[in-house]
């Protein structure tokens, strides 16, 4: 529709996404302390982000969004959500919005491993296996990681997922650098202040909001 094609007088969209346990919470928590900033974290309103879908699906559930986002009640400057699953749906939500912004977060990738296997004990969102099962299925989240071969250990799973996700990180980078920025995670949740005003600057926030250092529990549980 017509106000597909039009922000709100001022109004930015952000996206922020990382493979997940790599400090989006506190990627949120940045984004969300900005002055007049409505920036959710894991919403599914107005529908779930799911991961495997056709094109034409996907592309309905990005401007469902995007509208969703236009239409926020209130006077938000910055308005968005944070999370992983958003990843499948970028190019679609900068056709719909040119200004969109994105934030990716990238964390080494045996530390995202192994946090990714503490968490989900008896649970595995990144496989088809349901046949002769040894993990619980889990409705909510599953739908939101892409499925991998069975044959692979649950840790293989999950180290190919971030394989491929950085690998689409790249090109949406490389494809829309006005639009998405990648940070290693240590970089932007770090000691230094520097790489956080950098990013709010991109992302059009004209007085950033920077608290010092902000990693979550030292990122033990993320």
């Amino acid at each position: 529709g017509a106000e597909l094609n039009k922000a709100e007088a001022g109004r930015r969209i952000v996206f922020g996404i990382g493979t997940g346990r790599c400090g989006t919470l506190s990627l949120h928590q940045l984004l969300s302390k900005q002055e007049r900033s409505k920036v959710t974290d894991e919403s599914r309103k107005p529908s779930t982000p799911i991961w495997d879908l056709p094109k034409d699906k996907l592309e309905e559930i990005a401007e469902r969004r995007i509208r969703y986002l236009r239409n926020e009640p209130g006077d938000p400057l910055l308005v968005g959500d944070v999370w992983s699953a958003h990843l499948p749906y970028i190019d679609a939500y900068i056709k719909l919005a040119p200004e969109t912004k994105v934030i990716a977060l990238e964390r080494d990738r045996t530390k995202v491993v192994e946090s990714f296997d503490a968490k989900t004990p008896g649970r595995n969102h990144w496989q088809d296996w349901y046949e002769g099962a040894r993990w619980k299925a889990d409705n909510f989240w599953d739908p939101c990681f892409p499925t991998y071969n069975r044959n692979l250990t649950k840790r293989e799973a999950i180290g190919a997922y971030w394989d491929d996700y950085h690998v689409e990180l790249d090109r949406l980078v490389a494809q829309y650098p006005d639009n998405v920025r990648k940070y290693k995670t240590e970089e932007l949740l770090g000691q230094s202040d520097a790489t956080r005003k950098e990013m709010l600057r991109f992302i059009g926030v004209e007085n950033p909001r920077v608290f010092g250092r902000i990693h979550i529990n030292e990122l033990k549980n993320k």
